[in-house]
């Protein structure tokens, strides 16, 4: 996983954001986060940038609990929590839905 995800307006459709992970690595895969398509090139995705892909403005989580669940993910592990510190292999149509509660 590499944490300098960049957003870039290109080639994107109105509504879409490209997070490029890795410009070394891979070939671009669509994967849909809180209902949204997104393309990403790269290998992982950790918590840090799906809770950035799904929350832009939200900055840094601090406080904030934060949950990530998938499905149509990596074989062994079709569907998931992703846990602190954790990353799941990225494949193309993978769905992740990003929660994020900062009240108690």
């Amino acid at each position: 996983m590499n944490d300098t995800t960049e957003q870039d307006s290109t080639d994107t459709a109105p509504g879409r954001s490209l997070a490029v992970a890795d410009a070394n690595g891979g070939d671009r895969k669509t994967i849909v986060v809180n209902g949204r398509e997104h393309a990403f090139v790269g290998e992982e995705i950790g918590r840090g940038e799906l809770a950035r892909l799904a929350f832009p403005t939200l900055g840094t989580a601090g406080d904030s609990a934060l949950t990530v669940a998938y499905d149509n993910g990596p074989e062994g592990a079709p569907h998931g929590l992703l846990a602190s510190g954790r990353t799941t292999r990225v494949l193309d149509g993978q769905t992740f839905s990003v929660s994020v509660c900062d009240k108690s």
